[in-house]
Parts: C-alpha cells; sequence; structure tokens
C-alpha cells in the first residue's frame, strides 16, 4: 500500500497529473450507498479548473481493483505537457503506483502463454520503433 506520507501529499500537494474536467464529487459518492459498500476514497483532486472536487482514488472493498483518476505513468514518461509534474515527491508517487499495480498483478495467477508474450513484445517493438522513427525524421 502507499506510505501515508505519500498518501498526503496526493491530497495536498499539486504532484499528479490531473486532465479531467469530470468525476464523482465526494457528495455524490457519499450519496450513493452502494458505491460506499463498494469502494473506499483514498484520495480527492480538483478539476483541470480547480474548481470541482473529485475522487481521484478508490479502492475496492472486496475485490482487488483500485480505480485512479490521475496519470501515475505521464510524470515520468512522457514529456509533451509543461502541466506534468516532474518534482521528487511527484516522480516518487508515480513509482509507488506503479509498484502497486505490479504487485496487484502478481497477485494474479493468470500468465500469457508463450504465444501470447512473443506477440506482445513484438507489438511494444513495432511502437517502440515508430517512435524512433518520427523522433530522427521529424514526423
Amino acid at each position: 500500500s502507499f506510505p501515508t506520507e505519500s498518501l498526503d501529499k496526493l491530497c495536498d500537494d499539486p504532484i499528479v497529473y490531473q486532465n479531467h474536467d469530470h468525476g464523482i464529487s465526494p457528495k455524490k459518492f457519499s450519496e450513493n450507498k452502494n458505491l460506499q459498500r463498494l469502494f473506499v476514497i483514498l484520495t480527492t483532486s480538483k478539476d483541470k479548473k480547480k474548481e470541482k472536487e473529485y475522487v481521484s482514488t478508490m479502492r475496492s472493498c472486496e475485490y482487488p481493483i483500485t480505480l485512479f483518476q490521475w496519470h501515475p505513468e505521464k510524470i515520468e514518461f512522457e514529456w509533451g505537457s509543461p502541466n506534468i509534474p516532474r518534482t521528487c515527491g511527484a516522480i516518487r508517487v508515480s513509482r509507488l503506483a506503479a509498484a502497486f499495480l505490479v504487485r496487484e498483478a502478481d497477485k494474479s495467477s493468470k500468465r500469457p502463454d508463450s504465444q501470447e508474450l512473443k506477440q506482445l513484445i513484438d507489438y511494444l517493438k513495432l511502437i517502440d520503433d515508430r517512435r524512433i522513427r518520427r523522433r530522427q525524421y521529424g514526423q
């Protein structure tokens, strides 16, 4: 799970990339008894305009499901927007989110067979190859 210090930072500091205009408000969440039975709110955030609060991270009470309404992957791997935070705290939270997701995936007994794995690796190589060519030729 996330260290308390990092969860506090998620709640208080702009350390994740928020690019959303829609989401469920904590008030609406608390009015919906079905949602309350299924999920617990971990963090809330403000929308892009910093006007409306919405639930940005929640976890299932019963199942291994965590919902992110923010982009932990963009902090380290996308450089196209000046709005993506690059602070040490942002990078730490991004890495904690990635480690958390890997630990959750490791709990699953499902594994791709060798053919599925080969197809995935070939597909990822193709995507990476296209990115390299675009950078080389300015496309």
